[in-house]
């Protein structure tokens, strides 16, 4: 399945979005492996590099994964960062799907690199209607309506909202996936309220 980039995501390709995520998790719950006690972590916080300029904690039970650093802005400056903080639950005895908190950077200092339609995309987010302002980091951020997408398996269900704030010609992409039964949205919320520039 091919779905457009993340940052030019209407309702129907954050729905493509999660459609691969959750074949992905259906496929790795199916493996056969055997159940086991989910794995018990340390909150904390994760600090960016300095370029990058964010910091946001996270509670016990959490834990933070470097999906691309800043060695990667060779080959994608771009999109040279996403740190996914992942939710350890009992409900990862019976599915791997899990509540997640991710953060992924867009570097616009370069506008040369930038395909057109997506800088359009990112300074243009406050005149779309399909997002509304909402406060992050003590400026105004931009975030799209609640999609939820049920998952065969148990009947699970997963909320998912993007928030985009600009700021210097670097837009912070956090997402945030609440897993049903996960009782994951205070912390959540306790996260997205965490961030902070730095």
């Amino acid at each position: 399945m091919n779905c457009p980039t993340r940052w030019a995501r209407s309702a129907s390709t954050v729905s493509c979005a999660l459609s691969l995520v959750v074949a992905a998790l259906l496929i790795l719950t199916g493996c056969g492996a055997p159940s086991a006690p989910a794995p018990q972590f340390s909150g904390g916080t994760y600090e960016s590099p300095s370029q990058y300029h964010f910091k946001v904690s996270y509670p016990n039970g959490w834990k933070a994964n470097i999906v691309a650093d800043s060695a990667a802005t060779t080959t994608n400056p771009v999109f040279p960062l996403t740190v996914e903080i992942t939710r350890s639950s009992a409900s990862q005895a019976i599915s791997s799907i899990v509540s997640n908190l991710t953060v992924a950077v867009l570097d616009l200092r370069n506008p040369q690199l930038v395909d057109k339609d997506l800088l359009k995309t990112a300074t243009t987010r406050s005149a779309n209607p399909a997002y509304h302002a909402v406060p992050i980091a003590g400026l105004t951020a931009y975030a799209t309506t609640p999609l939820q997408q049920t998952f065969p398996n148990g009947g699970q269900a997963i909320t998912h909202v993007d928030y985009y704030l600009l700021v210097n010609n670097i837009e912070y992409h956090i997402s945030t996936d609440a897993v049903s039964g996960d009782k994951a949205d205070i912390d959540l919320a306790s996260m997205l309220a965490s961030f902070t520039l730095t």
